[in-house]
């Protein structure tokens, strides 16, 4: 009798917490671990507000401007664990 291999694990998904001034022109947000992508965080702040999200320029040059890949540890300690989204609300 041959028996098979469990199936792999799926990765644990990222939850975010998002806090958003009452100017509604940032908004601060942290993934449940620092695994998220640029184009993660600015989903997650963009399905909270309904705004347009991006992250800022900083977030952007320490990601090499490439979206896809996760934002170095670097930038979480720069910003006390968050990270900072420009919203463009209407």
């Amino acid at each position: 009798m041959f028996g098979c291999a469990p199936p792999p694990v799926p990765p644990t998904a990222l939850t975010y917490q998002i806090t958003v001034p009452e100017s509604r022109k940032i908004a601060m947000v942290a993934p449940s671990a620092p695994l998220a992508t640029i184009a993660d965080i600015e989903k997650a702040a963009r399905a909270d507000t309904g705004c347009r999200a991006t992250a800022i320029d900083r977030v952007y040059q320490a990601a090499g401007s490439d979206r896809d890949v996760i934002v170095p540890s670097s930038v979480y300690r720069g910003f006390g664990g968050r990270i900072p989204v420009t919203l463009e609300c209407r």
